[in-house]
């Protein structure tokens, strides 16, 4: 998908990532993980940004969102982590390997401390990475997923909302973009700048806080757009993009990967995103 409204191409943001940087170093935290062992995971963790946003949802239970927003807090949950469970296994569903991010979606088990009992849940997770190790980790865990049944219609359901969803972003159409969003919804917007200062952390735990975010100036608008990737499932779509948008201290490049989580009614729950922006010609941070 390409969307135009003048002369301007999209291109490839000036990420310092080679063609492998996400897949060496989200391995590399993964086989961390497994040891259970805090400072051998920390060592994965990078030191230009954290960011962790865990969403999580019972069949009869409201939303539950965890957030990490530096070192000292994701220290803190993954020596919670360690005491409460480990990992026993991983069975990966479905893929998708970018320069910058890694995206899964698997069936993880779970061994719980002190009982040992192992659980198992379907989840998605996206791991934003720079050079020197995993940005952090957005995840989704409906824990109602893996019993409801599903089959493509769902997934053509969802597949259609997002198409209605992506054309908002280009008309800035804000009100057709909530139509389509669950009265009881969580967002976590992260954006960040290359070669700047501005770093945004948007929190919206519901339709009045996500309106505010998807509208306010500092948003942008969007200039052209191409989608990069897509993966649709009955519970969730991720979607990449690389976009041009114009911000108030002007035109930027941005690299976005989304997570919209999907609720039992078909509609989104919100946004989990992270995005890269790279100032263009006469921006300004």
């Amino acid at each position: 998908m390409l969307v135009n409204k003048d002369k301007d191409k999209v291109t490839r943001a000036g990420l310092p990532h080679d063609s492998m940087t996400a897949r060496r170093r989200v391995d590399e935290h993964i086989e961390a993980e497994r040891t259970n062992d805090v400072a051998n995971i920390m060592s994965t963790m990078s030191a230009w940004d954290q960011h962790y946003s865990f969403l999580s949802a019972t069949p009869e239970g409201p939303l539950r969102l965890f957030l990490a927003e530096n070192t000292a807090e994701v220290h803190e949950h993954y020596v919670d982590r360690v005491r409460s469970w480990s990992l026993a296994a991983g069975h990966g569903l479905k893929k998708i390997q970018s320069p910058w991010y890694t995206f899964h979606e698997a069936v993880g088990e779970f061994r719980t401390f002190p009982s040992g009992e192992v659980v198992k849940h379907r989840l998605v997770f996206l791991f934003p990475t720079w050079t020197d190790g995993i940005i952090g980790e957005i995840s989704w865990e409906p824990q109602w997923s893996e019993e409801v049944p599903s089959d493509w219609r769902q997934e053509a359901d969802v597949a259609r909302c997002l198409d209605e969803l992506d054309a908002t972003w280009a008309s800035g159409d804000v009100d057709t973009r909530l139509a389509l969003v669950e009265d009881d919804c969580c967002s976590v917007i992260r954006t960040v700048e290359l070669g700047g200062n501005r770093r945004l952390r948007t929190v919206a735990r519901n339709k009045a806080e996500l309106r505010a975010a998807w509208s306010v100036a500092a948003a942008g608008q969007v200039v052209s757009m191409e989608r990069t990737n897509r993966v649709i499932a009955h519970f969730y779509a991720f979607e990449a993009y690389r976009m041009l948008i114009d911000l108030p201290h002007g035109r930027v490049e941005r690299e976005v990967a989304r997570l919209y989580p999907v609720g039992q009614s078909g509609r989104f729950i919100g946004e989990l995103s992270y995005s890269f922006d790279v100032p263009l010609s006469g921006a300004t941070s």
